[in-house]
This record gives structure tokens, C-alpha cells and sequence, in this order.
């Protein structure tokens, strides 16, 4: 029996194509089971009462069921069998029905045959549930015509049937009933799982979608953009934008070839084209190409090989594709200073065999451990793993993985995180394909690494805004540049910690940013923009290819100023920011007054109308004192004094000292309108000795003498 049962458990066990055949399997060997148990059951029970036409009934039975469990081990499938046995049990019923003398006296055996026909129900196929039941139908026919000509056994009796047949009557409902109720709830079970698989894959989907629109947008924004500016400003640099349009319409094409070529690796169509050459020469070549990034950012880039030249077969173009995005990943997640190493050397495999080993290690952020075994799942942002903030389209490390597995080779990954990461690539070696020219192979496709990124930059004049630009895309930097750099003081910066630390030495005017950038993405930054004293006066554009509803609300919700999506329309972007710098010249006007501020259920304003009045409290307390401690209020507010002056400016458009200054004044002008004090006592309870110093900038702010002003009521 337990035999049986592990028999079974690895029917179970087995891989199905779908969760409604694993349930239905499940219940049917469930079924089988439960069935073999109670015939086992009631056979020693007929021993027992000597009746022996049921237990040669009930061996046989027992001895069918082990036949069919050993056929099905042998084909690797329980269906067919199963259908053997429920045909063959139906005619043994009968049979027995038959020499127990009729459906009268058949022991319930009818019900037997019944149960064993709805099991074809699990089977899930119509055609095998209407021959079997047709048989079993076919049975009682005839059963039922025989009647007249059947004798009944003379160890038969009454009593013995209707035990007989209420055991089997009840065993057989209670289990036609829990198979039922069960087999229901599984199903529910199930459909709810789809439905919520379903989801996610939609969700999934739809995060796939929004990667691989930022990958396409942002190229096109840039070719875009150059392209017009071209037709608007014919003085502009041609030679430097088309540079850049030939640049990007390249990243295009290659993200366009990336989809293609996994489609193809999909469908089995694409093929390993070898050829046999020097494979150092070929490493080299494809290394030199990103040394200029590396170089770039800081990071030592080297090749190692304890030989000179190695000639074995390759796949030029698929192995350049693996190098590239190897070393591409490499650079994105290695800091400054950081090392990037890759070795070639050979190996013998655990078979016998000669293979080659290529090992590219870098001292970068590495990859957490859990994440190792996704990276090369289709799809799966790698970069993500690493820091949740980084953006790829998410297939070059499943091509890496797919031309591997095309040439033979296997890749491993270990990394540890903060130490950095190690890809080892093992190839076989072969020398069957055609000698290629070095020189040949070298005119491969190049990596796009080795092309500097050329600003266009316009110098603005000292007084114009300043301007944060917070992108990782030098070229889409270099274009905003070229569009704004004369109306705009230009400060950039490459992902949200660096945009953050600009935004808070520098108080820039108004800030672009990003979405989907690394170390911290454009949300991030937005909120700690928005939540410091610091900066949260400064209008926020975000400038993304996140353009579903769901991102733009998320950045309106943490307090961005306008949402603009690329490919983006250089107009809207000049309407834009002009529109954020009136909206600046409003809150200029709120707070140039000196009168109490309206409330505001803006939440926005009021955090800007709670520092002026921080502002104002402090100067209140310390008013008749002639020369107020200004180092005393910008510690007070918790802010340096340029810090304090930009973003005190940008709210007032005055300086503190004329602030002060007019701030006293009006004070003055209220305690004279009052007429609780005389012009002396006055000015000294506003913080002037000098009265006729008082009296005269008191002119020149409101056009009379102190002395003129009437209190109100006379």
C-alpha cells in the first residue's frame, strides 16, 4: 500500500502544463486510492462471511488497479491506463452482477459501476466520459433484460445484501460528495490564484512597458528635439547635433535589436555563426572600445591572459554582444576609483573537455543574494536589484544568458553586496569553423561607450535663474543645456543624491528632474526637495518617460509643479518655466507685505508662509535693539547665510537688510497711527537712535514725514 501511495506521490509530483490539470490529477489519484482502500476493505469482509463470489470480485479488482498504476509508471501517463481500468471494472461489475442474480440482488455492485464511470469526469474529456458512461448504461440494459433468466445464489441472503449494499451505497456517496465539495474548492482556490497571477502579470506588464517606453523615449526626445532645433537655429552646431542624433537613433536601434533578438532566440530561429581566429585579438578590440567611459567615470579598466594569441571558434557578433553588456553593467554599478578586471584563461571541464574562460569582476555595488538567481529572467531589471532606483529595458542579461547557452557555454554569477560582482563565461573549444581574417573580425560592430558626450552649451548672463538639471542622460543634459543656457544659469547634476546636494549648497530657482534615474530616482528627490525649509519654495518640473497616470500623480502627490513627459515640446517646456517663475513673482508679492499673511489651504504655501513668519517673529522679539544678530536668526532658522539669503530672496525679492529695514518702518507707521507713542519714542521702539536719520528713510518709503501722520480716529 505504501508502495502504491509513493507511486502516486510521484504522479503528483510531476510538472503539469497548467494548475486545472494538477488539481485534476491530484483528486484523480486521490480517487484511486480511496477506492483501492475500501475494496481491500470490503473483499477481507466478504472473506469473513464466506461470500466468494465478491472476493474474487474484490481481487480482481485489487490486481486491475495494480496493473494500471504499473502501466501508468512505464508510459509516464495515468489517463489512458485509468481509462483501461474504469472500462474493465464496469464489465467485471457486470459480470458479477450477472452470477449475484440480477440488479436485485447485486450487492450495490450497480452503485460500484457508477462510481467507477464518474471517474472519467476528472479526465477532463468528454469523449472518454460518454463512452464510459454509455457502457456502464449499456450494462443495466441488459442486466435489467437478463433478469427473468438469473438465478441467485444459494449462499445468498437477504440481509447480507442490504448490509452489502448500504456500505456501498454510503462509501460511495460520502465520497462522491467530499470529492465534489473538495474538488470545488480547489477549482475556486485555483481560479483565484490565476486571477491574482493574472494581476500581477498585468502589473508586471505594465512596469515592462513603462521601462521600455523610458529606454525608447529619451532617445527620441533627444533626436527629436536636435532635429528641430536644427531647422529653428540654422547657426547651431551641425556637425556636434548630429553627432548626437546619430548617437541616440544608434541606442534605438540597438534596444530595437536587443527585442529581436530575444524573439528569435524564443522561436529557436537564431543560430551560433562561428568563425576561427585570435579570440584575444577579438577581447581587445571590444575592451578598447569603453576605456574613454571608464576613464570618464574614474574606473581602471584591464585585460589579463597568460598568452599571446588563442584560436578558437567564436561568434564574433554574439560574443561582442555579451561583452558589451557585461562591461556596460559593470561601469553603470562601479563608483569612482573602482576597478573592473576581465581575464581569459583556459580550463578543462569536469567531462574531459577543453573549454575557454572569460571572468569580468568588478569592485562595484554588488547584487543581493537572493536576487542572483533572477538576473538573467527575462525582463527582470538587474540594476534594480541593486538599488531599485537604476532602469534598463531588462533583456540584456537573458541575451547574454541565451547566446551562452547557443555556443555550448554556461555563465555563473557571485556578488556580494558593497564588494562587487563576478560573471565567469566558459565556452567550449573548437576549431571546426573557417579561419577568419584578423582584420575582418576587427570591423565588428563598435560599442557606443567610446563616444564622448559633447556639451552645447550657451553661457547666460549672472542675473538670470538658476537653473538644477537632474538627469543621467549626458545628451538629454547637453540638450536642455542648449535650449535654456542663455535665459538660465545652468547647474547639472547626474542622478537625485548629487541633484540633492546642488539643490541644497546652490538654491537654485527651479529644478528639472528626472523620474527613473540612479541612487535615487526623481520621487525621492522630489520629497526630500519638497519636506526641507531649505529648498521647498523651488518650482519642481519632472521631466520623464513615465508618462502613465499613475507616476503623475504620484509626483503631484509629493508636490512636483508640473509633469512633462518625453518626448516633451521645447515650447511647452519655455511656457512652463516661465509659468513657475510668475508663480515665484506671486509668492514674492504674498511675502513683500508686512501686513499678517492670509491663510491658505495650499499645503505648499504653507509651509513657505510658516517660514516667513518664523521669520518675522524673531525680528519682532529682538526689534528695538538697533543692530539685530543676524548669524543669531540664521541659526534660529537652522540654515547657513547664503542659504538663508537665496531662498529669504526668492520668497521676497529683497534682501534681509532691506527687509528689516522696511519691516521696522512699518511697524513704526502702525505705533504712529495708533498714537500711543510720539515720533522719538517711536523710532527708538523700532530700533533707531538717530531721529533724523528715522524721519528721513521713513519719507522715503512713504512719502511724509513721521511727524504728518495722524492717529486714526482724530
Amino acid at each position: 500500500m505504501i508502495g502504491i501511495i509513493r507511486i502516486l506521490e510521484n504522479f503528483i509530483s510531476q510538472p503539469t502544463p497548467d494548475e486545472d490539470t494538477r488539481i485534476r490529477l491530484r483528486w484523480l489519484y486521490i480517487w484511486f486510492v480511496i477506492s483501492f482502500i475500501i475494496i481491500v476493505f470490503l473483499t477481507l469482509l466478504s472473506f469473513v462471511f464466506g461470500i466468494w463470489l465478491l472476493v474474487k470480485f474484490g481481487i480482481v479488482m485489487l490486481i486491475a488497479m495494480i496493473i494500471t498504476l504499473g502501466a501508468a509508471r512505464y508510459f509516464h501517463n495515468f489517463d489512458i491506463p485509468d481509462l483501461f481500468l474504469i472500462n474493465f471494472n464496469t464489465l467485471w461489475a457486470f459480470f458479477i452482477i450477472l452470477k449475484l442474480g440480477g440488479i436485485p440482488y447485486c450487492h450495490g455492485l450497480i452503485f460500484v459501476g457508477f462510481n467507477t464511470a464518474s471517474s472519467t469526469i476528472l479526465n477532463n474529456r468528454r469523449a472518454w466520459s460518454i463512452q464510459t458512461f454509455s457502457l456502464y448504461a449499456l450494462t443495466i440494459i441488459v442486466a435489467g433484460i437478463a433478469q427473468p433468466y438469473l438465478k441467485v445464489p444459494d449462499y445468498f441472503s437477504s440481509s447480507l445484501n442490504i448490509l452489502y449494499y448500504t456500505m456501498n451505497v454510503l462509501w460511495m456517496s460520502g465520497t462522491v460528495l467530499f470529492f465534489i465539495l473538495n474538488y470545488l474548492k480547489d477549482k475556486n482556490l485555483a481560479q483565484e490564484k490565476e486571477k491574482k497571477r493574472k494581476q500581477e502579470m498585468d502589473e508586471f506588464k505594465s512596469h515592462l512597458y513603462t521601462n521600455i517606453t523610458h529606454e525608447f523615449r529619451t532617445p527620441l526626445t533627444l533626436i527629436q528635439g536636435m532635429a528641430t532645433e536644427i531647422q529653428d537655429n540654422p547657426k547651431l552646431s551641425a556637425e556636434r547635433a548630429s553627432h548626437m542624433i546619430l548617437r541616440n537613433s544608434r541606442k534605438l536601434l540597438k534596444l530595437v535589436n536587443q527585442m529581436l533578438a530575444l524573439s528569435k532566440l524564443e522561436t529557436g530561429i537564431e543560430k551560433a555563426n562561428y568563425i576561427q581566429s585570435d579570440i584575444i585579438a577579438y577581447l581587445k578590440y571590444c575592451i578598447e572600445s569603453f576605456y574613454s567611459a571608464t576613464e570618464a567615470k574614474g574606473i581602471r579598466l584591464k585585460f589579463k591572459t597568460s598568452f599571446n594569441n588563442y584560436v578558437v571558434d567564436f561568434d564574433p557578433e554574439k560574443l561582442e554582444s555579451i561583452m558589451t553588456n557585461l562591461i556596460s553593467n559593470a561601469i553603470k554599478h562601479t563608483e569612482e576609483d573602482g576597478i573592473i578586471d576581465i581575464v581569459l584563461k583556459k580550463k578543462e571541464a569536469k567531462n574531459g573537455n577543453n573549454m575557454f574562460e572569460i571572468k569580468i569582476s568588478d569592485s562595484g555595488v554588488g547584487i543581493d543574494k537572493d536576487k542572483l538567481s533572477k538576473i538573467f529572467d527575462r525582463f527582470y531589471q538587474a540594476d534594480e536589484a541593486l538599488d531599485h532606483q537604476s532602469v534598463g529595458s531588462g533583456v540584456g542579461l537573458t541575451i547574454v544568458r541565451e547566446y551562452i547557452h547557443l555556443m555550448g557555454g554556461i555563465i555563473e554569477v557571485e556578488s556580494k553586496v558593497g564588494e562587487g560582482s563576478e560573471f565567469t563565461i566558459s565556452l567550449p573549444v573548437s576549431h571546426e569553423a573557417p579561419l577568419a581574417d584578423s582584420i575582418n573580425v576587427l570591423s565588428a560592430p563598435r560599442s557606443e561607450s567610446n563616444i564622448t558626450h559633447e556639451s552645447i552649451v550657451h553661457i547666460a548672463n549672472t542675473n538670470a535663474p538658476r537653473l538644477l538639471i537632474v538627469e543621467d542622460n549626458p545628451d538629454l543634459v547637453s540638450f536642455l543645456q542648449a535650449l535654456l543656457g542663455i535665459d538660465y544659469q545652468i547647474i547639472t547634476a547626474s542622478n537625485g543624491e548629487e541633484g540633492l546636494e546642488q539643490a541644497f549648497d546652490k538654491i537654485p530657482d527651479i529644478i528639472i528632474s528626472d523620474v527613473m534615474m540612479p541612487k535615487m530616482d526623481g520621487f525621492s528627490f522630489l520629497k526630500q526637495i519638497k519636506n526641507d525649509i531649505r529648498t521647498s519654495h523651488i518650482p519642481v518640473i519632472m521631466l520623464t518617460a513615465k508618462a502613465d497616470m499613475k507616476s503623475r500623480l504620484e509626483g503631484l502627490e509629493f508636490g512636483a509643479d508640473a509633469y512633462l513627459s518625453k518626448p516633451f515640446n521645447k515650447q511647452e517646456l519655455f511656457v512652463r518655466l516661465r509659468k513657475l517663475l510668475e508663480l515665484r513673482e506671486h509668492l514674492q508679492q504674498r511675502y513683500s507685505g508686512f501686513e499678517i499673511i492670509p491663510e491658505t489651504t495650499e499645503t505648499r504655501i504653507q509651509k513657505e508662509d510658516e517660514f516667513i513668519n518664523n521669520v518675522k517673529t524673531i525680528i519682532q522679539e529682538d526689534l528695538s535693539n538697533e543692530h539685530i544678530n543676524l548669524d543669531d536668526l540664521y541659526k534660529q532658522m537652522g540654515m547657513s547665510r547664503s542659504k538663508f539669503y537665496r531662498k529669504f530672496s526668492a520668497l521676497t525679492n529683497m534682501g534681509i537688510h532691506k527687509y528689516i529695514r522696511n519691516y521696522r518702518l512699518h511697524v513704526a507707521r502702525k505705533i504712529l497711527l495708533a498714537g500711543t507713542l510720539n515720533v522719538s519714542q517711536t523710532a527708538a521702539e523700532v530700533g533707531y537712535s538717530n531721529i533724523s536719520y528715522f524721519s528721513r528713510i521713513f519719507k522715503e518709503e512713504f512719502g511724509i514725514n513721521p511727524s504728518q501722520i495722524k492717529p486714526s480716529g482724530t
